[in-house]
């Protein structure tokens, strides 16, 4: 099993807009975290903990092909994505269906 942290900053990222604390002005490249999101993969098979408005930017970086599930409030199942069948009480905003879709 491989677990992979896409992303583990705040609900707002790090730095956040406006913040003038010492993390967020800081030049140190670990004080630029995304939000947070988990990969992981096992068996052949993968599952996104967890999804946020840095998605699209996490699964480029990680090069992400493919995902076989999505677990948010509910668990999303790969055909439901590519279907365009789930609804959850994510905020769209927050859950970019357009970017999981072509995961699947």
């Amino acid at each position: 099993m491989k677990l992979t942290f896409l992303g583990t900053g705040t609900s707002t990222g790090v730095p956040s807009i406006g913040c003038e604390c010492e993390t967020c002005t800081s030049s140190d490249p670990r004080d630029k975290r995304l939000r947070v999101s988990v990969l992981i993969e096992h068996a052949g098979q993968s599952v996104l903990i967890d999804t946020s408005s840095d998605f699209r930017q996490q699964a480029l970086r990680y090069g992400l092909k493919r995902l076989d599930a999505v677990r948010e409030a509910l668990d999303v199942p790969r055909s439901k994505i590519r279907h365009g069948e789930f609804t959850t009480p994510v905020d769209d905003a927050q859950l970019s269906f357009e970017d999981l879709t072509v995961l699947t």
